[in-house]
């Protein structure tokens, strides 16, 4: 009745890289393409090398009793080279425990297992890590430049020594069941899970950074910038014919649901995206802030257009633009926004949410047929409820192809 499985384990990953870039112009021919033909003085070679590791030590010990209960508790600790090796911070330590009542084993089930084949309750808590950051983010590195006065270094990036491992908790619990010879199948599974000092880019102005290392400024620091939390449930049903004869069919639905917030972020940080306008403008598309979640479209809201002359002199006064028909004032035919906090004006402080990146439910379908030795898939996905920035509309289709 009682049974122990023990796993103890060792694991080492170790990537290394490296390779060269010419590059050449002011060929003598067109025929052949070979540097030794081009232009000397417009020759570039670059060389780029670089290696990153990771140590494993993990142990897991699975209990299960009759067929009934089972608990596994499992811990990993891993040491990343993306971290600082002076300190302890390469080293992360995750630890998970889950149990399970298979319900259908139960002896008072005994007059349901005609239909019922299994039915199975889960509970569990897990700890994962995250290190996907660039190398050598903890230190300071340099870049070369080239000049008229020749070759030189620049800083070419923040470093953040105090970077440490990402981790991100969930709590889930799930059931599973099947039915009529396993032909009829579904689980329901509720989760919560929690990103814990999550690494990110800070976003730094350009004047501190100059436009990142490849325009020859300074990049940004990665940093452990905050909490941000999901929480849903995914619902799975499906049904497999399991025909004797030379047809076969199984279906399978998936309908997922999150939600997502902003729990934590340091020092206030603002977290916004820009895109390019027509002419090349940048302008913010989304904020995130915190008890909302990440990536909110973020603008102006707009009451129409303005179609009648008393609406647009009684309208308030638009980014301290005139009523008139000259170059930039307001006049019949312009967008009208809404005064959002209804100081008078129309201004930057009237920008507020206008739109959730998050569907409301994602799903999907796929089928499978079979007969003899012919078979189709057809599988369809699909999400609900979120808002989509039309970037196509916006430029117009003239360069689409």
């Amino acid at each position: 009745k009682h049974h122990f499985t023990v796993l103890l384990g060792q694991e080492a990953n170790d990537s290394h890289w490296e390779g060269v870039i010419a590059s050449a112009q002011g060929f003598k021919t067109n025929s052949i393409h070979t540097l030794n033909l081009a232009d000397v003085d417009n020759n570039t070679v670059t060389q780029y090398k670089g290696s990153a590791s990771l140590s494993s030590l993990f142990a897991r010990v699975i209990y299960d009793f009759n067929d009934k209960y089972s608990i596994t508790a499992s811990t990993r600790q891993d040491v990343s080279s993306k971290f600082d090796p002076t300190t302890d911070n390469q080293k992360g330590v995750f630890n998970a425990i889950s149990g399970s009542w298979k319900l259908s084993n139960e002896s008072f089930m005994e007059s349901t297992r005609e239909y019922v084949d299994n039915i199975k309750f889960r509970l569990g808590y897990g700890e994962t890590g995250n290190q996907q950051i660039p190398n050598n983010s903890y230190s300071a590195m340099l870049n070369v430049q080239n000049s008229g006065l020749g070759s030189g270094f620049l800083p070419a990036n923040y470093p953040n020594p105090n970077l440490v491992w990402e981790s991100l908790n969930q709590t889930n619990f799930g059931i599973d069941f099947t039915m009529f010879e396993s032909k009829l199948f579904a689980s329901v599974d509720f989760y919560d899970k929690k990103s814990e000092g999550f690494l990110f880019q800070v976003p730094l102005p350009l004047y501190l950074t100059g436009g990142g290392n490849q325009y020859g400024g300074v990049s940004a620091p990665y940093s452990n910038l905050g909490t941000m939390s999901n929480t849903g449930y995914d619902i799975t049903v499906g049904y497999n014919l399991k025909s004797s004869g030379n047809f076969n069919w199984d279906t399978s639905l998936v309908v997922s649901h999150y939600k997502n917030n902003l729990d934590e972020i340091a020092n206030g940080i603002i977290l916004t995206q820009e895109v390019n306008t027509n002419g090349y403008q940048p302008v913010v598309v989304t904020n995130t802030t915190i008890n909302n979640p990440i990536g909110m479209f973020y603008g102006y809201v707009t009451e129409g257009i303005f179609k009648d002359q008393a609406t647009l002199n009684n309208a308030p006064i638009q980014f301290g633009q005139p009523v008139g028909t000259g170059a930039g004032e307001t006049s019949l035919g312009d967008v009208k926004y809404k005064d959002v906090n209804g100081d008078g004006k129309i201004d930057a402080n009237d920008k507020t949410f206008i739109g959730n990146p998050h569907p409301d439910l994602t799903f999907g379908f796929t089928n499978n047929f079979k007969y003899k030795n012919f078979d189709c898939s057809i599988f369809l996905q699909g999400s609900y409820g979120n808002d989509v920035m039309n970037l196509t509309k916006r430029a117009g289709t003239t360069n689409a192809s």
